[in-house]
């Protein structure tokens, strides 16, 4: 009897541990999920240098964003808000990254690694942080 105990404590344990390792990892997921990116008082800055050049003009070359109202960086920035807004996760992202700045929407699932699509807007900047109008790109990533 004391040996079908022993298999039966083992049992129980290993089950909590399943138990306690899935519900671990569910909290872990949607806390990322839900969470929202630290902004910097550079981000800030960097940000309001975007919406500086909110007028200008995406190349055709630059915009592989289809089926976007039009090339200007305005219309895409505000596309991307407003997606980020219209779901309960936050989806966006803003960084920089030496020279490269971007801010991009993730439609991936937190559980998702591929077959889902990103978009990012992206440009350069110059040494005193001033954007690069001719290197803003939008970026679909299917």
């Amino acid at each position: 009897m004391s040996r079908l105990q022993n298999k039966f404590k083992k049992y129980i344990i290993f089950t909590i541990l399943i138990v306690f390792g899935g519900a671990t990892g569910s909290l872990v997921t949607w806390y990322n999920s839900y969470s929202t990116f630290e902004m910097t008082s550079e981000h800030v800055q960097d940000f309001e240098r975007l919406l500086l050049i909110s007028d200008t003009i995406i190349s055709d070359q630059n915009m592989s964003c289809e089926n976007w109202f039009d090339n200007r960086v305005s219309s895409v920035l505000s596309e991307l808000i407003y997606q980020n807004m219209s779901n309960t996760r936050n989806m966006s992202n803003f960084s920089c990254a030496g020279n490269v700045c971007f801010f991009s929407l993730s439609y991936c699932k937190p559980w998702q690694s591929q077959e889902c699509s990103e978009v990012y807007l992206k440009y350069e900047i110059d040494s005193d942080r001033a954007i690069l109008k001719d290197t803003v790109m939008c970026i679909l990533m299917p």
